[in-house]
Order: C-alpha cells, then structure tokens, then sequence
C-alpha cells in the first residue's frame, strides 16, 4: 500500500555523516525515497504537531541518529514526519489512519512529537484492529478534566469514554498525588483501573515491568521526568522519574511483545537551549530498540506446564492462590480462580502479569489490586 503521500521527507543531514557503528545507518530514512516499511520490524513516525513541531522532531531524530546502533540489527524505518494541516480534527483523522495502516500490518510504531492529546488518536487507531486494549501512560498526572474540547489536560477523559469501548486495562506509571484531585483518582478506581505512584514504583520498579508486559500501547510524557533531566516540556516537573529511571522503563516497554505503539510526547524545542531534553527523549527511544532487540517471545501455557507454580494457601487469604513463573526469564503471574473459565476460551487468559514482591505479599495474605480488577472485569465482560 502506497501511502507515501501522507508524509513528508526528513533533512538529508542526517545522514550526511555515516559511521558504521551509529544509528543513521542501522535507521533507514526517507530522505529522497521512501522506504520500504512493509519489510520493516519498526516504524519511526513523527507527528510535527505546533508551530516548531518540525524543529522537535527532527532534533530528536538528530539526536538519535548520532547514537550507537543497537546490539540487533532490527530492520528500522523512519518514514518521515505526517503532513499535518493543523486543523485538530483532520490531524487525528490522519494520524489514525497511518496508523491503523501499520498495525493492520503487524508493525511496531515509535511516535515522536506532539503533546499529550496524541494518545486519542492511537486509541481510535486500535478500536479500528476490533480488540481489547491494553494503555500505560507514564505521566505525572491524570489528563482527565471535564473539557468538551480535546486538549492535553482531557485527553484521557476522552480516552476513558470513548466509544466504541476496547478499552480493556489502563494503567499511569509514576503518578504524583500533588497534581491529582481525589475525585480524579476515584473515577479511576470506579472504572477498575489502575495506577501506581512514583513512590510506589521506586519501591519495586518490577511494577512497571508487570504493566508493561500485557500492554499494547505505552505513552512516555516527558514532563513525567524530573526537570533537572528534562528541562523543556510542556509541563516541567521539579520531581519525577530520574533520566536513568524513564529509560529503564522504555527498555520495558521495547522487550514487551504486547507493545505495538510507543510514544514520547511533550518536548518543547523553543526551551531546550542545550537540547538536553532532546536528547532525553532521544535516549529513551533508544532504550526501546534496545529493548525490542532483546524480546523472547517467551511460551506461557498452564497446560504445558513448562512454568514453575506456587500455590499460596493462607487463613489471611479467602482461597488458595496460584502463581507461576517462567523458570528462564523469571517472569511471574498469578492466576485468576478456575471457576473463571466460564468467561474465557483460553485459560492462559486467566494468567496476570505480577512480580515476585506480589508473591510474598500473598504470603502475608495480600493479593495485588491488578488481580482484582481483573477479576472484576472478567466477571463483568
């Protein structure tokens, strides 16, 4: 399919300069001719939303290019930035249909640029895929303002009720409760989803890990990074994840199978003097590839017993628990109760992404929130 014409070319400057080991030469980019992305394993799509998005896309891609290139020689592609026109509503009817186009053909997508309302249009992008979605969002707050139009402060409000509704398990990555109201995080806990606080995360920052690997699309705002990391965003944060940290959780994010989109949003050129926000973003980019370099589609199947089981009976606990772990890649899950069967055609289903900690928690008679909603969602299908 020939969809070229929705994109326009990116600096032939940045790849003016090719060493072997750099990624401008493991990337493929569309400077004169557009690439091939139907060989491809991962699309780079920018999305040059504002006056100097171009500028913000291109600089990241700058500052990607001059990195190492990653241990696996993935096939990459950067097929450019979007032709937007500016206009809210046929920039999203754009943007969805580039990406239904690559996910109807089983591509992986880095979105680079744009703000936080980027995440609708990835959302109507996988109700078009006609199947339940999984969405993370690494973000300080939660964008759910009562607002009829679509802005960065709404976007999730619009995301949560958006119909037709897919929308299986969603989940914020280091929340800050100094920006949240108990209002907003109470609709999050009335519609069974999920978040975990900075402090919670750095507690056991598995947590993430768990998250990450059974969703399907990962948003990274970079405002959620501390400002002495990332200076310019459209939000700069005194507190949040450290540098190292946001990369750890994109390399998470890269080594999910489940992980078909993954965005970095909210870099303000205009204040990144010394590009250090830039390159920020850029390097978190990077950590996904290598991470997607490093993914083992790993055989979880209760049937085949080729996982570890640990039955956990307790009087602090109302029923037995079951959890299992893959004995290579130390993966854990604990699993919903069998009478739950009557709800799904598969019980590898019944399995949910947990840690090691939720274990011993188990152990002292505390099972995971995750579970129960779950549970709650699978009952309620």
């Amino acid at each position: 399919m020939d969809i070229s014409f929705c994109f326009k070319s990116v600096s032939d400057e940045l790849i003016a300069r090719q060493t072997s080991h750099q990624m401008n030469t493991q990337i493929h980019a569309f400077v004169e001719e557009f690439p091939e992305w139907e060989t491809a394993s991962l699309i780079i799509v920018g999305i040059p939303v504002g006056e100097n998005g171009e500028n913000t896309t291109q600089s990241i891609r700058k500052a990607l290019y001059q990195m190492a290139r990653t241990q696996y020689d993935a096939h990459i592609v950067d097929v450019g930035d979007i032709w937007l026109k500016q206009n809210q509503e046929k920039d999203i009817e754009q943007i969805v249909y580039v990406l239904e186009t690559f996910l109807q053909a089983n591509k992986t997508i880095i979105l680079i640029g744009g703000d936080k309302t980027l995440l609708l249009p990835q959302y109507i992008a996988y109700q078009k895929m006609d199947a339940p979605i999984n969405i993370a969002c690494i973000d300080a707050k939660l964008d759910i303002e009562e607002d009829y139009h679509l802005t960065p402060s709404s976007v999730m409000r619009k995301v949560l009720f958006h119909e037709p509704f897919y929308l299986n398990h969603f989940t914020v990555l280091g929340l800050q409760v100094h920006w949240v109201s108990e209002k907003q995080r109470q609709l999050i806990d009335d519609l069974r989803f999920e978040y975990l606080r900075l402090s919670e995360i750095r507690e056991d920052f598995r947590q993430t890990e768990a998250v990450l690997r059974w969703s399907n699309l990962v948003c990274l705002d970079m405002s959620a990074v501390r400002y002495a990391d990332a200076p310019a965003t459209l939000f700069p944060n005194p507190v949040g994840f450290t540098l190292e940290e946001a990369c750890r959780i994109s390399r998470y994010a890269g080594i999910s199978d489940l992980v078909r989109t993954f965005s970095i949003t909210n870099v303000d050129w205009v204040k990144d003097s010394h590009r250090q926000t830039v390159y920020a973003a850029a390097l978190n980019i990077w950590y996904f590839l290598d991470g997607y370099s490093s993914r083992w589609y790993e055989r979880v199947d209760i049937k085949s017993h080729n996982l570890i089981q640990y039955h956990v009976v307790s009087d602090a606990l109302f029923m037995p628990i079951t959890f299992y772990k893959h004995p290579i890649s130390e993966r854990w899950w604990i699993q919903l109760p069998e009478d739950s069967l009557r709800f799904v055609s598969n019980p590898n289903d019944l399995l949910v992404p947990c840690t090691e900690k939720d274990y011993y928690n188990a152990l002292e008679g505390t099972i995971p929130k995750r579970w129960w909603n779950a549970l709650y969602k699978i009952k309620n299908q």
